[in-house]
Formats: structure tokens, sequence, C-alpha cells
């Protein structure tokens, strides 16, 4: 049997299959984590501005 496992090189699309709730999943976490920083960079601004 051949290793499904690839090292060292890009995976191609149709290496992924039935993945759409993982990539919710990762969608959202990237989306909470950019609003996060984003409001952390605003206040650390502010605070700059101010202090």
């Amino acid at each position: 049997m051949k290793n499904p496992f690839r090292y060292g090189e890009v995976v191609e699309e149709t290496s992924f299959c039935n993945r759409e709730e993982e990539l919710k999943e990762i969608k959202t976490a990237i989306k909470n984590r950019y609003s996060f920083m984003k409001e952390f960079i605003d206040t650390t601004t502010l605070s700059l501005k101010n202090g």
C-alpha cells in the first residue's frame, strides 16, 4: 500500500475531501483572531496617544 502522507511538497486540492466543517472552524478562528488583534491594536494606539 502506498503511503497516503506527503512530506516536502504542495498538497493538491484533490487530496482533501469532506472537510467543510473543518474549513468553517478555521475561517471562524481566523476571523475571531483578526477581530481581537484589531481591537487590541486600536486600544493600544489610543492609550499611546493619550499617554
